[in-house]
């Protein structure tokens, strides 16, 4: 592993700072800085990460800034998270522009949060599309459909399904590459077979029948850890179909299995349909009692 990281494999670099951190934080630290000078993302964070736990906030900035002016597009991101936490939005705000113009989705998705925050719809859509489309036009190592996903989702929320069909099928055409990826990929054929009207394609029809039975598989797995989400995203697509009686089936799964999300089930866009009914609001208003009593339960 040292010998590859020596040639210039990031994740070799990145999970030999990861086997020996905790005994020899320096050392760690070491490897995950050549880790990030060489674009692996993940390896930024956690040097961040320990840079901040030691309270070097300036070793940290500066160590970010040099690689900011280099070609490591990424640091200029974790710069504008750095000053962002420290309160210094405005500050925050300029280096997320740049990395966003440099072509880092992570950036500009932020920023697209930052303009849904200003009801500036917009430029929330706009941003969210340069995202969308950075993240699938990156390096191989680097290529990711979740921003396609979050693509499809603001044009769902800002009520343009077509849009929102478009950027949920780019994401679902993609090739998964791992787990994590796998996991976007079916959130977005779910949605896509939606939103680009399954009854009068049969292709769109085959990307909702493939995405719903994958999440359905995790809502009933005993090994999934976090099942209760995906029971909960199986409820919103139902939702989005205009099948209440599915919907509350699996909302009430994901109660029953842990979800605790209170403000964004009664938020979420997505569930704008089955909120109206009245199943709906029984359901809710049982286990919001349960989880209150609970939760005092807990503290006595």
């Amino acid at each position: 592993m040292q010998k590859n990281c020596n040639t210039g494999d990031f994740i070799a670099c990145f999970e030999l700072g990861k086997l020996v951190h905790l005994k020899n934080p320096a050392l760690g630290k070491v490897h995950f800085e050549k880790a990030c000078r060489l674009g692996h993302e993940k390896s930024c964070d956690y040097h961040l990460t320990s840079l901040l736990k030691k309270n070097e906030i300036k070793e940290s900035i500066n160590y970010y800034e040099r690689e900011c002016r280099t070609s490591n597009v990424y640091s200029c991101t974790v710069l504008g998270r750095i000053h962002f936490n420290l309160g210094s939005k405005q500050k925050g705000l300029e280096f997320y522009n740049n990395s966003c113009q440099k072509g880092e989705p992570a950036a500009c998705a932020f920023l697209s949060v930052e303009k849904h925050k200003q009801n500036n719809v917009e430029e929330e859509l706009d941003l969210m599309v340069k995202a969308c489309n950075f993240g699938i036009n990156a390096k191989k190592e680097k290529q990711t459909p979740v921003y396609c996903v979050l693509a499809g989702s603001v044009h769902a929320r800002a009520e343009k399904p077509n849009l929102a069909g478009k950027y949920y099928r780019a994401a679902c055409m993609f090739k998964e590459f791992d787990k994590k990826t796998l996991m976007h990929k079916m959130i977005a054929c779910s949605r896509a077979g939606i939103y680009l009207d399954n009854t009068a394609n049969s292709h769109n029809k085959d990307m909702f029948e493939l995405g719903i039975g994958y999440l359905k598989s995790k809502c009933f797995s005993k090994n999934e850890k976090f099942g209760f989400k995906d029971c909960y995203d199986v409820a919103t697509v139902y939702s989005l179909k205009k099948n209440p009686g599915q919907s509350i089936k699996f909302l009430e799964k994901a109660l029953k299995k842990g979800y605790k999300e209170w403000d964004y089930i009664l938020k979420d866009h997505e569930l704008d349909f089955v909120r109206k009914t009245l199943p709906f609001k029984q359901l809710i208003n049982h286990y919001y009692r349960v989880y209150k009593i609970k939760n005092s339960e807990s503290k006595n």
